[in-house]
Order: structure tokens, then sequence, then C-alpha cells
């Protein structure tokens, strides 16, 4: 059977499927974040907003009106569908236009909030990356694929994921007992071993690869609902309509380092580099923000903190003060980023006086805590 809005007998074909896809994504962003009304975490009021060590300062980017902020993020959802359509009517300058846009206004959306993040994004934004620099390229854009799922499959070897510790709920399981154990060492492997059946000149094994990729995402669906596994579907689109054609498939690596080529290699091996060189940090990179921002980072444990701020007043008055629930998403409840975020806006506010804040984790395997964070004076320390 072959797919009638995308003929796979040409290469501007393929790079179709490949902005189709990404764009896919996009439009998937674009319906949560509106949904999930994310316009709200640049108010005023909000004493949530997080920032990335990069945007160290990004709650001072607040509206009292949020109507602007609330436009751009129509704007987002309306020019994604509009890709879409572009892409299957074939104007190459439009849909070419509208990506490079959207692309540049995730980019904008999420390092000027750290409330927003997730592996979702970090995996779509490095695809839209290799795309562009390599000019839709099908072999780098499957080369870059199969690393995400690697970086992924590096996370999971660890006792949180083995025991199913890191999962979110167990509830909605359909496989349990021995094979839930079996289904959990299957996951790591199929990220790490199997994934690179995708770049096989076996269309077979391509084949077999592709589909327990869609059973993989299908079956999460049960443990992280539907925002990721759509994600992932649209980072898959390409690959699922290049493989479901009669096309003869290629998986090509040019070897001439011209700056064509030169480009989508450096960006990989940036890639590469950002998500092993974590690993390496004298703290568990699943406890501190400043480690795993730009990293993977899904499922890697589930956290537990406990934390203590002390206010000294101008007058010598030591005051214990509740920290509000900062985060709503369980990835970053515990997250030191989050906590420093809200330290500073306090300093503004009480700039005469003293604070002290400790933070301690422990992943939920764990019996013991590990420190943090420990600050005498938290407005010189941050």
């Amino acid at each position: 059977m072959k797919f009638q809005i995308f003929n796979f007998s040409s290469k501007e074909s393929l790079q179709r499927s490949i902005y189709f896809g990404l764009l896919f994504a996009h439009l998937i962003t674009a319906i949560y974040w509106f949904k999930d009304k994310n316009w709200m975490k640049f108010s005023t009021e909000n004493y949530r907003i997080a920032c990335y060590p990069v945007f160290k300062n990004c709650y001072e980017v607040v509206f009292e009106n949020l109507f602007l902020v609330q436009s751009v993020f129509v704007l987002y959802l309306i020019l994604s569908f509009m890709g879409l359509i572009v892409v299957v009517l074939d104007k190459k300058k439009v849909y070419l236009l509208i990506f490079f846009f959207l692309t540049f206004l995730k980019l904008c959306l999420l390092l000027s909030r750290y409330n927003l993040m997730g592996n979702y994004h970090t995996m779509h934004l490095s695809l839209c990356a290799v795309t562009i620099l390599s000019f839709a390229s099908n072999s780098y854009y499957r080369l870059a694929l199969a690393l995400q799922y690697v970086f992924a499959g590096l996370i999971k070897l660890n006792i949180e994921w083995m025991s199913g510790a890191s999962l979110v709920s167990y509830s909605h399981y359909l496989i349990k007992g021995f094979w839930h154990s079996l289904s959990l060492a299957y996951v790591p492997t199929l990220e790490l071993i199997l994934i690179w059946g995708l770049l096989s000149k076996n269309v077979i094994l391509r084949r077999i690869t592709l589909l327990q990729l869609i059973i993989f995402h299908l079956y999460s669906i049960l443990i992280v609902g539907f925002y990721y596994p759509l994600i992932m579907t649209g980072l898959l689109i390409p690959i699922i309509f290049q493989e479901f054609t009669e096309q003869k498939n290629e998986i090509r690596f040019v070897t001439n380092l011209h700056l064509k080529n030169l480009a989508p290699i450096l960006f990989i091996l940036l890639m590469i580099f950002w998500n092993i060189s974590s690993k390496f940090y004298p703290i568990d990179q699943a406890m501190d923000g400043n480690v795993r921002y730009l990293s993977l980072n899904m499922l890697d444990a589930k956290l537990r903190c406990q934390h203590s701020l002390i206010e000294e007043k101008p007058d010598g008055t030591i005051v214990a003060l509740n920290i509000p629930k900062l985060a709503t998403y369980l990835r970053i409840h515990c997250d030191a980023l989050v906590f420093e975020s809200f330290l500073k806006r306090l300093c503004i506010q009480n700039p005469k006086s003293r604070f002290m804040f400790y933070l301690e984790s422990s992943r939920t395997t764990d019996k013991n805590y590990s420190l943090v964070r420990n600050y005498k004076n938290v407005c010189e320390e941050i």
C-alpha cells in the first residue's frame, strides 16, 4: 500500500515527510500548552516561576495583562496547524518559513521558563536542529532519532527503572509480575541495542524495529499519558511513511566534511557530549537541575526531598518560613532550580533580611538523603 500524500520516489517528498512529522510534534506541543494555559506562568502573581541557569532572571519577564502572552500561544497553535496543511499542499517556501519560526518560538518559550521543561521538547528541538543543519537529510535524521533512544536507555540502567520504582503508577498496567519485570529489562535493550535496526540496510529488520517502537509508545500511554507518545509519533512519522512505501531505502552518511555535512555532525557530537558529560558530575544528576536540564532525564528517578528556610530580619528576629508548593510536575518538585528561582524573588522582596536555606533529596530507593544545597546567606550566594 502506498501513501498518496508523499510519493517517496523523490528526495523532496522524503524531506516533506520529515517536516510533516516535526510540525505535527509542534502542533501537539501547542495543543497541550494551550490546554494547560501555560501563559499563566508569565503572570506577575505567579510565585512558581522557575528559571534556567542560562536565563537566571526570567522572573523579571512578567505581565500584568496576559493577553499578549496568550496571543503568542494561540499563534503557535494556529501556525502549527497551518504548517501541516501547507506541507500536504507542497508549498515548500511557506512551510519552511513556518517551521523555522515555530522552532525558534518554541525554543524561546522553553528558555523563558524552566517550568516548561520536558524530555519530549529536548528530543523534538534536537531533531529540528539536525533537520535544519542537514537540509532534512534522512540519514542524519535517523541517526539523531536513534541517539535520542540511546540517551533515554542510558537513564534506565539503574535500580529505579529495573525495579519499576521510577514509574508513575502501577494501577493501569496490562502486564504484571514476571512479565512486567521482563518488560522493564526489555525497554533499555530496545533503546540501547535494538534501536540501531532503524539504520539497517535490511528492510525487514528496520520494520521490526519500527514496530517495536510503535508498540512501546502505545503501551506507554498507560504510564505517562498521551502527550509524550503523541510527540514521539510525530518524530516517527517520517520513518513510518518511508518504511511503508515501495521506495528503496538507502541510509548514507557522506564522508565529505564540507560545511553542509560538518554542521549536522558537529551538532550530533554536541548532543552526545551534553548527554554523556552529566553522568560524570559528582552529584546525582536526578537531584540537580543545573546538571540534567541539557540532557534527557525522563523517569530517571522519583525523588523525595526535605528543606528548611530561615529568615533573619533586620532587627535580629529569626523566623522559620514555609515554602509553598512550587512545582505541579512530579519531575521537578524537588529540583534545586525551582527553589532557587523562588529564593531570588524572596531576596528582591525583602532586601534587608538574611535567608538561610538547605535542601536535601533522596531517590525513593535510597535510605539516606544527600545534601543538594546549603546556603548560609541566600541573597549573596545564588
